[in-house]
């Protein structure tokens, strides 16, 4: 977890309370934005995994759930393990008196939370890693280590920032963002490619963790190597045949277990407006 530092230009409490709230309310917004696009993107991948016919024998009664599903199930394990990743939404607010001033410390996983409180003007940045001078920096190093001994036989006041009970709002299909089939296309040939030569580099066997960069290094040059070039070429246009653009009724529908489900999104990308009516009289 990473610590960053500031100092609030009050030595009031109940003003120092409004910015945390202030703090609160910057935090939860940025992670529903931040949540909104780690599931258009979790909707995306299983999309397109659907329709290549990856999940023909998986029971997927809607990719949208579905997809908030495998989300839910990555924060949970980002969160409990303190993985160091996107997905971990943990944000913890440690609040200290010193020498008469307040500060407080912001403790998470993820740097766009702190960038985020650089807004706030009623808080100055003093977080060590913001600043290249080496006097200044050893400065707030001294500043910090002073203020976190003064608590070390008592606990500050801490909140967890988020996050809290029910954190996430369930976004609208209008406000989730997708790439387009071309720009997919690009990237799942891309990483075809790139794992059919780290399985030839392996021998076909499991990468040991040890040997991963060194086959990784082997399989990326050969994949910018006019030879991987043109496979890339080749997979996108046979994907681009069949990636549909990522609609709300792709999305959305309930499915069945009458076939397979790439089947399934077929026939509802093949219905016409008119189809779509008859259907629900």
């Amino acid at each position: 977890m990473n610590f960053y530092g500031f100092k609030l230009n009050t030595r009031d409490f109940d003003s120092a309370e409004k910015i945390v709230e202030q703090v609160k309310r910057l935090v939860y917004d940025k992670a529903q934005k931040i949540y909104r696009e780690l599931l258009s993107h979790e909707i995306q991948v299983l999309t397109d995994e659907c329709v290549v016919g990856l999940h023909d024998n998986d029971k997927i009664n809607c990719i949208y759930d579905a997809a908030t599903e495998l989300l839910q199930k990555k924060i949970a394990v980002a969160i409990a393990k303190g993985l160091d990743t996107e997905y971990n939404f943990n944000v913890v607010l440690n609040m200290f008196s010193y020498n008469k001033e307040i500060y407080i410390q912001i403790a998470t996983y993820n740097f766009i939370y702190y960038k985020v409180l650089l807004d706030i003007k009623d808080m100055r940045d003093l977080s060590i890693h913001s600043v290249v001078e080496q006097e200044e920096r050893d400065k707030r190093v001294k500043l910090w280590e002073n203020i976190i001994d003064k608590y070390k036989d008592h606990s500050c006041f801490t909140v967890k920032v988020f996050p809290t009970n029910d954190p996430f709002i369930k976004p609208d299909f209008k406000d989730l963002i997708f790439d387009s089939p071309m720009q997919r296309a690009e990237v799942l040939a891309r990483h075809r490619v790139m794992n059919q030569y780290l399985s030839l580099y392996a021998g076909g066997g499991t990468i040991q963790p040890e040997k991963l960069m060194e086959y990784y290094e082997q399989a990326f040059m050969k994949l910018d190597s006019s030879e991987g070039g043109e496979l890339r070429e080749q997979y996108k246009s046979d994907l681009l045949r069949f990636l549909p653009v990522i609609e709300e009724k792709i999305v959305m529908t309930k499915m069945t277990d009458e076939a397979p489900i790439n089947k399934q999104l077929q026939n509802i990308l093949e219905k016409t407006p008119g189809d779509e009516e008859t259907d629900k009289m």
